[in-house]
């Protein structure tokens, strides 16, 4: 995100609030924030890899709030506004990102509101082949 400020100045405007946010962000973190981050996810790749002694695959949500329209983005989660949004956004999914297990995210039906839900499946290091299968079933089974 560091590397994209540069183009705030000139292309901001045309970018959305949340690359906007991430941007900003970026640009803030320090090489000791960096290698802080380093450390943790040396710690949740570990974590992971200890779960995966006793399973195959770990299911989530993608999302822990309902899907949003495009054009906005909520500026709390039921009412509550004292973190941002953003961050909740990827909270289920910056660890399958984080740690380079493979991750596939399928349909799994629609919120009250007709907006799409999803469900991230996450395998072992390198096992792609059984997220895909997994992810085959899941759609399979609902279509």
């Amino acid at each position: 995100y560091n590397n994209l400020a540069q183009y705030l100045d000139e292309y901001g405007d045309r970018m959305t609030e949340f690359a906007r946010f991430f941007i900003e962000m970026g640009s803030r973190v320090t090489t000791e924030d960096y290698m802080r981050a380093e450390g943790r996810i040396a710690e949740l790749k570990a974590t992971f890899d200890d779960a995966f002694e006793t399973c195959d695959l770990i299911m989530s949500p993608v999302s822990c709030f309902p899907a949003f329209p495009n054009e906005t983005f909520p500026g709390s989660i039921n009412g509550d506004s004292s973190y941002p949004v953003q961050y909740w956004n990827g909270a289920f999914t910056m660890h399958g990102n984080a740690i380079g297990h493979p991750a596939a995210s399928v349909p799994a039906g629609f919120s009250a509101d007709g907006l799409p839900v999803g469900l991230q499946i996450i395998g072992r290091r390198f096992d792609e082949e059984t997220v895909l299968a997994a992810s085959a079933a899941f759609e399979r089974a609902r279509p």
